[in-house]
């Protein structure tokens, strides 16, 4: 049963962190496009908001696609020494 629960709670995180992924990449580069393209668009505060739109889709990169590996993998290493410690 604890392995069900396992997978089940895996599978959600890595649906939750594929649907922020994509939105975070298509939203920030949707506002870079919309800076670069419009010369009206092009003022400080919004060539400002590009760059943080711009560094937020590197963040997205980086970093997004390894959180749900890492919290995978801390569950499995609490699983592993949860049975351990039962064992002896």
């Amino acid at each position: 049963m604890e392995q069900v629960v396992n997978v089940l709670s895996n599978t959600i995180i890595i649906l939750v962190y594929s649907v922020i992924f994509v939105l975070g990449i298509a939203g920030n580069a949707l506002v870079v496009y919309v800076v670069a393209r419009n010369s009206t668009m092009q003022t400080i505060t919004n060539v400002f908001i590009a760059n943080l739109a711009a560094s937020d889709i590197m963040m997205c990169l980086l970093a997004v696609p390894f959180t749900p590996i890492s919290a995978a993998g801390l569950i499995l290493f609490h699983l592993r020494h949860t049975h351990t410690c039962e064992t002896y």
